[in-house]
Order: structure tokens, then C-alpha cells, then sequence
């Protein structure tokens, strides 16, 4: 793509720093703002456009899980036509809004999707772009001869024809679920939890890190959550969780209940 340069919607998933770092292009990052929940100013992002930047924005994002409506985003990246977007999907199927895949087409968009996250075969590596045809072009040139191994070419035909009823049971469960771990979480001492839409929780230990609480649930629980301290613009007093069944969920609430109660 050449950017100019990129500018990264953080905080975020931390490989795109890293390719950014890999194809000599000097990244930015553009920070979102805590205290309004890590909601994605478009009027702020737009004052940052110059023209000829590569944006990436992941949708929901990872680790806040906070989902921007695409509606909204495929109206911003039209009206910078200037400006690339990368837009990452991998954690939409998770939710019920539709992909910018399914709006009109705009040729500054490209689109990661991914098989990874909605069917737990991440290592299978099987995931995909979506851009346009002079974009595709240049991709088409430049990639590997063996992109997808066999066996998640035959992993990825089967889901393409039959994991939709599985989507919308995950969908059900999340929906279910992500409501009633979110107002237990919240209710811990201490605990602030960020609004989100995807199968994760991004919360804070308010004046204190998740070290602690990170060794004690995996010690004596085997439970591990996800220290965010390594998320670019986050510390190391966020945490996030994934939604597992209910029982695994009720056994964290109470774990993590009673170890903050001990070190109060």
C-alpha cells in the first residue's frame, strides 16, 4: 500500500504496530479515551487525517470490546477518500451488526476477516482480506504461493456451508451470558468494567495492578485472565476475560471475589 504513514486506533491488537514496524512504515497511535468508555471519536479521529495514511480500527475492538456501528464507519471512511482503512472484523461474528462487507463499496476500505475467533481454530490460520480490485492487484502480486494449508482449506469449506447455526448459538449465549457476568463483575470491590459487545471483558482493578490477582486466580484456581498491561496505552491495572460456560464464569466471580476480599 505505501502509506505515508499509519495511524493506529489504540488500544488495539498489537501485531499492527508490528507490521507497520516490519514494512518501514512509522506508526502513530491515536488513544482512546477511558473515561468515555474507549469510544471512537470519529470528529477527533477525522482531525488527524491528512490524506494518504493507512488507519487501522478493529471492529469490536480487542481488548475493549467496544463495536462501533458500520453504518457509522463505512460513513466516516467515505467521506476521507484520501485516507486508507484497514478495518479488522475478526471479532464481529460475535455480534449481531452487519459487516461493512454488506454496504456499498468504498475503494479506501479494506476489511480483515477471520475463521479464528467464532470457531476457536486459531491455529489453523485461516483468515482473509477483502479490498478492491486495483488493491487486490497488488496483494495478488506480492503473496505467498501456499496462502492456506489443506487442512484449513477444508476446515473453512465445511464452516462456509454449516457454521452459521453455530454462529447463532454463540450469538444467543453471548447475548445471555455477557450481561450477567458484566453486572457481577461490576459489583466486585474495586472492579470497573467497560461496555463492550464481543465475547470478552476489558475491566480495571481501580488503584491497583492485576499482578496480584493474576497469580493468586491462576495458583489457586487455574483460572489465567489476560494482563492488558502489554496493550499499548493501557497499564497494568487492566485485565481482560474471556466468556467461557456459566459454570466456568460463576467460578471466576467467586474466585476473584474472594481473593479481592483477602487483600482489601
Amino acid at each position: 500500500l505505501r502509506p505515508r504513514r499509519a495511524l493506529i486506533v489504540n488500544p488495539t491488537y498489537g501485531d499492527y504496530r508490528l507490521a507497520c514496524q516490519w514494512a518501514g512504515v512509522a506508526a502513530r497511535s491515536f488513544a482512546l479515551d477511558p473515561e468515555e468508555g474507549f469510544r471512537l471519536d470519529f470528529s477527533r479521529l477525522a482531525e488527524e487525517l491528512a490524506g494518504g495514511e493507512l488507519v487501522f480500527v478493529c471492529n469490536p475492538n480487542n481488548p475493549t470490546g467496544r463495536l462501533t456501528p458500520s453504518a457509522d464507519l463505512h460513513r466516516l471512511i467515505g467521506a476521507h477518500p484520501d485516507s486508507l482503512f484497514l478495518v479488522d472484523e475478526s471479532y464481529l461474528p460475535f455480534t449481531p451488526e452487519v459487516s461493512l462487507l454488506a454496504l456499498p463499496p468504498l475503494p479506501n476500505l479494506l476489511v480483515l476477516s477471520s475463521f479464528s475467533k467464532i470457531f476457536g481454530i486459531p491455529g489453523l490460520r485461516l483468515g482473509l482480506l477483502t479490498a478492491g480490485r486495483e488493491h487486490m492487484a497488488h496483494f495478488a502480486a506480492r503473496c505467498k504461493p501456499w496462502g492456506v494449508n489443506r487442512l484449513a482449506q477444508i476446515a473453512g469449506e465445511f464452516l462456509v456451508e454449516n457454521g452459521e447455526p453455530y454462529r447463532q448459538q454463540v450469538l444467543a449465549f453471548v447475548a445471555d451470558e455477557r450481561p450477567a457476568v458484566t453486572a457481577a463483575l461490576a459489583k466486585l470491590p474495586g472492579v470497573r468494567v467497560f461496555p463492550g459487545e464481543a465475547n470478552f471483558i476489558l475491566s480495571r482493578l481501580e488503584g491497583h495492578t492485576v499482578s496480584e490477582l493474576h497469580r493468586q486466580l491462576l495458583e489457586r484456581y487455574r483460572i489465567m485472565i489476560r494482563n492488558c498491561g502489554s496493550f499499548e496505552t493501557l497499564d497494568g491495572s487492566y485485565f481482560r476475560i474471556s466468556l467461557k460456560s456459566g459454570a466456568a464464569n460463576r467460578l471466576f466471580l467467586e474466585a476473584t471475589q474472594a481473593i479481592l476480599a483477602e487483600n482489601a
